[in-house]
């Protein structure tokens, strides 16, 4: 998910710090909870911040079906949207 800086935000380093972390598992929070509606197994949360340059956390979950995990999918990236996240990319969506 690519979050936004909020244009109320300061300058300051340690409160960018504080606000992007906040962000972050605010973002992880509302991902965690569009899977458990859709009943997703295995949740699995990621801290990839200090490995990758592009993301700060990957989640990965199952499912138990290809329309499952479309579902999965789908309603992840519309609670994210809901929440006033922007989704960039979304794997495991099948065209």
């Amino acid at each position: 998910m690519n979050l936004e800086p909020s244009p109320s935000a300061s300058n300051s380093h340690d409160l960018a710090m504080n606000s992007h972390l906040s962000n972050v598992q605010a973002c992880l929070s509302v991902v965690h909870e569009a899977l458990l509606d859709v009943k997703a197994k295995d949740i699995l949360e990621l801290d990839v911040s200090t490995i990758s340059n592009v993301a700060d956390a990957m989640v990965i979950a199952s499912g138990t079906s290809t329309r499952h995990l479309k579902a999965l999918a789908n309603n992840v990236a519309e609670e994210a949207r809901k929440a006033g996240f922007r989704p960039i990319g979304v794997e495991g969506e099948r065209d």
